[in-house]
C-alpha cells in the first residue's frame, strides 16, 4: 500500500492545503519525536497490524503504511526523521513533499486513536 492511500483514508475533502485534521486537529510539529502508547498489544499480519489498546478496549486495523509509522514512533525519531525514512522506502530519489504532511496526518490520527503520544524532541548526548 502506497502513503497515498492512507492520505485517501483520512482526507475526505480530497488534496491540498489544510491547517490539520478534520474537525480542526492541529498537525503535529515535525520535530516531535511521538513514542507508542505503553500499553497497545501489535500484531502482525499479512496486510498491516492489529492494535489492540486494553485501556479503552479497542482494535484497530492498520495498513502496511501506518503499522511502518507506527514502527518507527520509539521517543528517538522525530516526525520529519519518520517522513524520510518511508520517503526512502516508498519513494527513493524523489523530491517531492507530500510525505511529510502524510507522515504528520498519519500520526496525529495514531495519537487520536491513543496509539501513539507526543514528546518533545530528545535531548542531544552529553559528551
Amino acid at each position: 500500500m502506497r502513503p497515498e492511500d492512507y492520505a485517501a483514508d483520512r482526507d475526505r475533502g480530497g488534496k491540498g492545503d489544510h491547517p490539520g485534521l478534520p474537525g480542526g486537529v492541529p498537525l503535529l510539529p515535525m520535530t516531535d519525536c511521538p513514542v507508542r502508547s505503553g500499553r497497545i498489544e501489535i500484531n502482525p499480519v499479512d496486510d498491516g497490524y492489529v492494535v489492540y489498546d486494553p485501556d479503552h478496549d479497542l482494535v484497530h486495523y492498520l495498513n502496511h503504511t501506518a503499522a511502518f509509522v507506527l514502527e518507527l514512533c520509539t521517543g528517538q525519531n522525530a516526525a520529519a526523521e519518520i517522513a524520510d525514512t518511508l520517503k526512502a522506502a516508498y519513494e527513493p530519489g524523489d523530491s517531492g513533499g507530500s510525505i511529510g504532511e502524510l507522515v504528520g496526518n498519519c500520526i496525529e490520527q495514531l495519537r487520536e486513536q491513543g496509539l501513539v503520544r507526543r514528546t518533545a524532541a530528545p535531548a542531544p548526548p552529553v559528551a
